[in-house]
């Protein structure tokens, strides 16, 4: 059966594996706090919180404010799940790749 990866030139290959390997090389810890919770999470986070309390202007004091930034956290969750998934994949795909 054929691989998922037979279709591809090699130079294509060796530019996946030098792309992958430059993530590897800044480590599990930066590629998923750094790229995942922090700027998709926070992404998703001030955009929500910003449009949320442009629309209810009212928010924007004490307890409410507090209540709105709470209301969505879960989205660094969201990004630190989302992380771990990418890098599993990624790692996933680079020893396919790298056994070639």
């Amino acid at each position: 059966m054929a691989k998922a990866t037979d279709f591809m030139l090699d130079a294509d290959r060796e530019l996946i594996l030098a792309r992958l390997e430059n993530s590897r090389r800044r480590g599990k810890t930066f590629f998923v706090f750094f790229e995942y919770v922090l700027r998709w999470g926070g992404a998703f986070f001030v955009a929500h919180v910003a449009f949320d309390l442009l629309l209810h202007p009212s928010r924007l004091h004490g307890v409410q404010a507090l209540y709105t930034c709470g209301e969505y956290s879960s989205y660094f969750l969201a990004g630190y799940l989302w992380g771990l998934w990418s890098w599993h994949s990624n790692e996933k795909r680079y020893r396919e790749l790298k056994a070639l």
